[in-house]
């Protein structure tokens, strides 16, 4: 065996391993966790590391191809019984593969040998060569989106019992505290609340307002627009509508008008818990430019 054959072998097999696992890759959809982002690759490296090994194993793929299509045709030239011999457009098949515009080109050469067994199969290496780098990019190549549902206990730094209202007027800043005590810090927070409320409620009409402008509206209850309200200046948090029922043969059955919804509302600890390191959630990256 000579360093030509040996070549041959390695790029064979590592076409062929490395084709297996970007198979299994591409049909399961890992999820990576930590080892992208964070203290792991970044996405930009993995996503060149992708299109590295994509590149390669298309080349090697590619070369063994070739290869073999050299050694048929020259079995075909040499053979002295049973054979027609070879054609130019045969010769020309290895072409298709190194060089995939010449299909059109060449179109006539193409048609005369592409019925045969081996151009079928030099077609399809043509195709699988020319779209393998966009398909391992588009299945292969890891991409940001939500995963499963996962049941988890969170942990985090509880400095007051949720809706402790005295905690919060000691906390809320206002000079009015500085000239009455006793009512300033209440004073501070229905200022708060109401700022807040009004703020989360023009916001909320504003969707709904929306809404029936483009004609997405609906009388299903379920349909309308989702609860709004901004915490802490900059994290919007988003409720869902509960016990959806049908009012109208409520109101019937109770022979007056009902008005029940019930909305519930992400708890407020959820944010700082899901920032928290010790429950191990991944975080946006922000990368800073000069």
């Amino acid at each position: 065996m000579n360093c030509g054959s040996i070549i041959v072998l390695v790029l064979s097999v590592y076409s062929t391993i490395f084709s297996g696992i970007f198979l299994i890759i591409a049909a399961h959809g890992p999820r990576y966790g930590k080892l992208i982002g964070g203290q792991g690759l970044s996405s930009a490296n993995t996503s060149l590391l992708t299109a590295f090994f994509a590149k390669t194993i298309e080349l090697s793929f590619a070369t063994v191809f070739v290869a073999f299509l050299g050694q048929v045709i020259w079995r075909r030239a040499l053979a002295r019984s049973k054979s027609r011999g070879v054609t130019l457009a045969e010769m020309d098949m290895r072409s298709w593969v190194m060089q995939p515009g010449t299909m059109l080109t060449r179109f006539g050469a193409m048609r005369s040998s592409v019925l045969s067994t081996l151009g079928l199969l030099t077609l399809v290496a043509a195709f699988m060569a020319m779209l393998y780098t966009t398909a391992s990019d588009a299945l292969v190549q890891p991409q940001l989106r939500f995963g499963p549902w996962e049941e988890k206990v969170m942990y985090g730094c509880v400095r007051s019992s949720w809706g402790n209202t005295k905690y919060l007027e000691e906390q809320c800043k206002s000079p009015y505290k500085l000239s009455d005590i006793a009512e300033g810090g209440r004073t501070c927070l229905q200022i708060e609340y109401a700022a807040q409320a009004y703020h989360n409620y023009q916001r909320y009409l504003s969707n709904w307002e929306s809404v029936n402008a483009y004609g997405n509206g609906s009388i299903d209850l379920a349909t309308r627009p989702q609860g709004f309200a901004l915490m802490t200046e900059n994290t919007t948090v988003t409720g869902q509508w509960i016990e959806i029922k049908n009012m109208t043969a409520d109101c019937d059955a109770a022979g007056r008008v009902i008005n029940n919804v019930s909305m519930a509302m992400p708890h407020a600890g959820v944010t700082s818990s899901a920032r928290d390191a010790k429950n191990g959630i991944l975080q946006p990256k922000v990368v800073s430019r000069s």
